[in-house]
């Protein structure tokens, strides 16, 4: 199996497909690696910062990029503004899943891009001769509803506490529930999905682990009930952006994942019952 990145949750920064390395798959010895923050480009032992990039064995400057807005749109023609400063020119912008795309406006502080995005978790990508420079997960929930699909009343107050509101008793945050029904088409790919976001919310609900230990007894926790959903799926991003969808709850999450101290071997995952 594949290693992938954990890295701590931030809504204007890229989120990794987490692909949980369970002992019920039977895939031991993968690391999974904690990054955090920005790296270094390091090739031949030249170190470029995080708006350079490496041209004829030299660092070269494209812009500091500040965000990619917005990140959580309809499936309709939508226009994304890219900020940063001092933005190269040779800037190009890359979204696969997007129909019809054109710039619309180039500057060294700002980029205007529209198009119109599919369903589902798509990256929009910026890159300088091929090279990716910077990257931000775009979330494309359905223009309606599905009316097929039985949800609960929107909450007055949906973040006014850290485990918010389920009045419907099913582990899933009521909020929640009504945002992956923007994604779902069908009921029982729904009823699925509510097996992940249950998952997840349940690190909200669980005391934060005080060392690796613990933390290693809930990543196994959480991977065993993922396999029960979607799990690896790319809709896991969705689940994990709608569930952490603040400060505090990113807080909570990102103390989680810190505790793993710096990643986590499938072999030392509890098999799931």
């Amino acid at each position: 199996m594949q290693a992938k990145t954990l890295k701590p949750l931030s809504l204007s920064l890229i989120v990794s497909s987490i692909m949980f390395l369970t002992a019920c798959s039977g895939g031991g010895g993968d690391k999974a690696v904690l990054i955090e923050g920005d790296k270094k480009t390091e090739t031949n032992k030249l170190l470029c910062e995080p708006h350079q990039i490496i041209e004829n064995n030299k660092c070269i400057d494209v812009g500091k990029i500040n965000s990619i807005k917005p990140f959580i749109v309809k499936n309709k023609k939508t226009v994304f503004t890219i900020t940063g400063q001092k933005l190269s020119k040779k800037l190009v912008v890359q979204f696969d899943k997007c129909a019809n795309g054109k710039l619309i406006s180039q500057s060294d502080n700002i980029i205007k891009y529209e198009c119109t995005p599919e369903i589902g978790t798509h990256n929009l990508t910026l890159k300088v001769n091929n090279q990716p420079v910077y990257a931000e997960k775009i979330l494309v929930k359905k223009e309606t509803s599905n009316s097929k699909i039985d949800l609960p009343k929107m909450p007055k107050t949906p973040n006014a506490t850290l485990k918010g509101v389920d009045d419907n008793n099913n582990g899933v945050r009521d909020e929640v529930e009504i945002e992956i029904a923007s994604y779902i088409t069908d009921n029982q790919s729904y009823q699925q999905a509510l097996v992940s976001a249950k998952a997840y919310q349940k690190i909200l609900e669980k005391s934060s682990p005080v060392d690796r230990k613990q933390a290693l007894s809930m990543m196994s926790d959480l991977s065993c009930q993922l396999s029960n959903g979607l799990l690896l799926s790319n809709n896991n991003d969705i689940y994990l952006l709608l569930t952490f969808n603040n400060s505090d709850r990113q807080k909570k999450y990102n103390t989680f994942i810190s505790a793993l101290d710096g990643g986590f071997d499938g072999s030392e995952l509890v098999n799931c019952q």
